[in-house]
């Protein structure tokens, strides 16, 4: 719970209720890093990826649900996928 509360604060991850979180890592993994219980305490919309964790289903995933924060293991594939198109800016 602490970490929960700490992770919703201004200085940490700064999660509210206009956020849309997309946890692209393991739930067996630390509950993916706690993200299910920050969205729920601070009432985020929390979309999963499913089985479809190729690079195109992601990227549709993220424009198609506005998401504000990805978590995922950064990898060489990861990052080439991010840099493929850049982000546009739809909260400015």
């Amino acid at each position: 719970m602490l970490h929960t509360y700490a992770a919703a604060l201004p200085d940490a991850l700064n999660c509210s209720a206009r956020d849309v979180i997309l946890p692209v890592v393991p739930m067996f993994h630390v509950n993916a890093w706690g993200l299910p219980y920050i969205a729920c305490m601070v009432g985020a919309k929390l979309v999963f990826p499913g089985p479809a964790l190729d690079g195109k289903s992601l990227y549709e995933l993220l424009e198609a649900e506005q998401v504000t924060l990805l978590a995922f293991r950064l990898s060489g594939k990861a990052c080439l996928v991010m840099l493929r198109k850049p982000a546009s800016d739809s909260r400015a």
